[in-house]
C-alpha cells in the first residue's frame, strides 16, 4: 500500500494482523463475515468490558479458555452490507480463504431496510441459502449466529422474523453449526446497545459480544 484514497473516512491505512505459526495447517482458521457489527466487534484489538476488564481478541479468548489452541481469524465485516450483496460476492471471499470455519453474520442491515416489506423473509432465506451452499461446496463449515436484538423499531419488527429463517436454514442444512445466541444475550442486556438503538456500545457492548463468541467457540475444541 502506498496511499489511502483520501476520501472522507478513508484518510489513512491500517493493518490488522496476528503472527501465528501455521506449520500444522490452517484447520483452525476462522473467517467472520457480516456487517458493521462484525466489522467493529471483531477487530484484532482489546476492548474494555462493562466491569472495566480488558477483553482480548477472539483468538485470545479461545486460548484463555482452551490453552492448547490459538485460532487465527479474519475480520471480514463490512459496514452496511446486506445479505443480497453478500450472496453476490461470497464466492470470491470463500475462494480467497484457505481456512475451515466461515461465520455468516448477516440480517441486521436487511432488517433495518425491510420495514413493511412482505418479501424480506423469503429474500433473506434465499440469500443465506446461497451463501451456505457456496461455503459447503468449498469444503468449509458455515456458522450462523442469531441476529442481535435491538430496540430500533425496524429491528424489533424484523429481526425475530429473520431469526426464524436462520432456524429453518439450520434444519434444511444440518451441516450448519448454530453460533452463539446473540439475540437472547442482548435482549437480556439492553444497556449494551448504544443510543442509536442499533449498535452495541463502545467498548463494553462489543467486548461482551466478543466474549460470547469466545465462550461459545470453546465447544468447537476438545
Amino acid at each position: 500500500m502506498t496511499a489511502s484514497t483520501g476520501a472522507t473516512g478513508n484518510t489513512d491505512v491500517a493493518l490488522e494482523m496476528d503472527v501465528l505459526d501455521a506449520s500444522a495447517g490452517v484447520t483452525d482458521d476462522w473467517l467472520f463475515l457480516g456487517d458493521s457489527i462484525v466489522q467493529d466487534g471483531m477487530f484484532h484489538d482489546t476492548r474494555l468490558s462493562a466491569s472495566g476488564a480488558t477483553v482480548g481478541t477472539f483468538g485470545d479468548l479461545v486460548h484463555t479458555l482452551k490453552p492448547s489452541f490459538f485460532p487465527s481469524f479474519v475480520n471480514g465485516g463490512v459496514g452496511s452490507l446486506d445479505s443480497t450483496l453478500a450472496a453476490a460476492h461470497i464466492g470470491d471471499w470463500v475462494a480467497a480463504f484457505p481456512g475451515k470455519f466461515v461465520v455468516l453474520a448477516y440480517g441486521r442491515v436487511d432488517a433495518l431496510a425491510g420495514a413493511g416489506d412482505p418479501t424480506i423473509a423469503a429474500r433473506f432465506h434465499d440469500n443465506m441459502k446461497t451463501m451456505i451452499q457456496t461455503v459447503l461446496t468449498a469444503g468449509k463449515t458455515p456458522i450462523i449466529p442469531t441476529i442481535l436484538w435491538g430496540p430500533h423499531p425496524s429491528l424489533s419488527a424484523n429481526v425475530p422474523v429473520l431469526n426464524r429463517q436462520i432456524t429453518a436454514l439450520e434444519t434444511e442444512f444440518p451441516q450448519v453449526i448454530p453460533g452463539p445466541d446473540l439475540y437472547s444475550y442482548f435482549n437480556a442486556h439492553h444497556e449494551l446497545i448504544g443510543s442509536d438503538q442499533i449498535h452495541p456500545t463502545w467498548d463494553s457492548g462489543y467486548a461482551a459480544m466478543r466474549q460470547q463468541w469466545g465462550s461459545w467457540a470453546t465447544s468447537m475444541y476438545p
